[in-house]
């Protein structure tokens, strides 16, 4: 078991983050983007191991999404629908009150992350920026033939 990151809250007025992963997967992500954004504050990643025991690690994942809310929400980023770190995230947010003040996210690409860096200081609510940040990762996702000719995937 291991909390990888953990970004510092104070005086950041916007929509807090928690990515939950397998491994490593989750600390490698932020830190990408990072590296492309600049530091990005009320951050938690949290890793999921094969031996971790299934509640400590959904006492962690709450303790998380509440240290990172400033009152705006938090979007949870899982790395695979339906893996066991998306299902302990998933009962996270099913039971947050009040309802809406959490959402998850599965299969983040940079795109996604790059985006949610950008946008999530704007005054929205939560589900629009959720919309906002999917979208982004739609679009960017390109195939390289589609790329060279020039063309987008536009079917959404």
């Amino acid at each position: 078991m291991s909390d990888a990151g953990d970004r510092s809250s104070d005086n950041f007025d916007g929509v807090g983050i928690v990515v939950v992963t397998h491994g490593r997967f989750g600390a490698e992500l932020v830190a990408a983007t990072e590296h492309a954004v600049g530091s990005m504050p009320a951050v938690r990643v949290l890793e999921v191991g094969p031996t971790d025991d299934i509640e400590e690690r959904r006492r962690a994942i709450r303790q998380a999404g509440d240290a990172v809310n400033s009152g705006r929400g938090v979007i949870y980023i899982v790395d695979v629908f339906g893996s066991t770190p998306a299902n302990l995230t998933r009962s996270v947010v099913q039971d947050t009150k009040p309802e809406g003040q959490a959402m998850m996210l599965a299969n983040p690409n940079l795109a996604v992350m790059y985006k949610l860096a950008e946008a999530r200081a704007r005054d929205m609510p939560l589900a629009d920026l959720l919309h906002t940040v999917r979208s982004a990762g739609r679009k960017n996702m390109l195939e390289l033939g589609e790329a060279l000719r020039g063309g987008r995937d536009t079917s959404e």
